[in-house]
């Protein structure tokens, strides 16, 4: 019956909210960009162009048990595949190597 229960509050919560993203960008601790959803975000801009995230910023990708969603990095619009420049359906915490101004999540 436990087993049950944690189950369903896993298979709920991935209904609910299947992925959250933050980003401190422009290495912003104290005021990070965040997004979350239960299915798939087109191409997206990280911030303004002010503040768009650049080598050294961090992100923190959180994928919900069961999702199959991908987040994906761009270095352009319109996020292209060959702009593609990094992408994980596992959690992954990140600190850019390389400017990635653009993300979208597939697969969801």
């Amino acid at each position: 019956m436990k087993l049950t229960f944690i189950s369903s509050t896993a298979l709920l919560f991935a209904t609910a909210n299947a992925w959250s993203l933050e980003a401190y960008c422009p290495n912003n601790l104290a005021h990070p960009l965040k997004w979350s959803g239960s299915g798939n975000r087109g191409c997206t801009k990280f911030g303004s162009s002010v503040t768009s995230c650049k080598t050294g910023d961090t992100f923190y990708w959180n994928n919900a048990l069961l999702s199959d969603c991908v987040f994906r990095l761009y270095s352009g619009s319109p996020c292209r595949a060959d702009q593609e420049i990094g992408y994980s359906n596992d959690d992954w915490n990140k600190k850019l190597t390389r400017n990635a101004p653009y993300f979208g999540v597939t697969g969801c």
